[in-house]
């Protein structure tokens, strides 16, 4: 399935559904060639498992690799955006994710960050972190360390 693509604010965005859009969690991941690691992290969160709807945001900042090989059927997921980025730093792009998400996303209530060396610990742990935060009434804006371990290969 070709990916659709649009671009906003001179950065291209690629994704499968417009639905994806409408997710009420995103999970923001900053990307610069990690062809080595980013299939398992991406994999650790499309494939949580929660009553929220959750989108996943990559953020590829001007990778050389071969990324998009390694991901293959991953890029055919409707849970997966992906933003085109030439900012060289990643203070830059996790800035970029936080300012970014709400001109996309309008929808989002939980922002998350996941860096593409990591993954998430189990396939609930995004529904556990915001059964516990809706239960205390709060917003989250969550590092990866709330939510992820370290991959086995670390």
């Amino acid at each position: 399935m070709p990916r659709l693509k649009t671009e906003i604010n001179n950065i291209l965005i690629e994704y499968n559904d417009p639905d994806v859009f409408l997710s009420s969690v995103v999970v923001g991941m900053p990307m610069r060639n990690s062809a080595h690691s980013i299939c398992s992290a991406l994999k650790s969160v499309l494939n949580q498992e929660s009553s929220y709807s959750i989108a996943a945001f990559l953020i590829n900042d001007g990778s050389t690799d071969d990324w998009e090989n390694q991901l293959g059927d991953l890029l055919n997921s409707t849970n997966l955006v992906i933003a085109h980025t030439n900012l060289g730093n990643v203070c830059k792009v996790r800035n970029f994710i936080i300012e970014f998400v709400g001109r996309i996303f309008p929808e989002y209530q939980w922002l998350g960050r996941l860096d593409s060396d990591d993954e998430l610990f189990d396939n609930i742990s995004v529904h556990k972190t915001l059964v516990n935060g809706d239960r205390k009434s709060t917003r989250l804006n969550s590092s990866h360390t709330d939510i992820s371990r370290m991959p086995s290969s670390a």
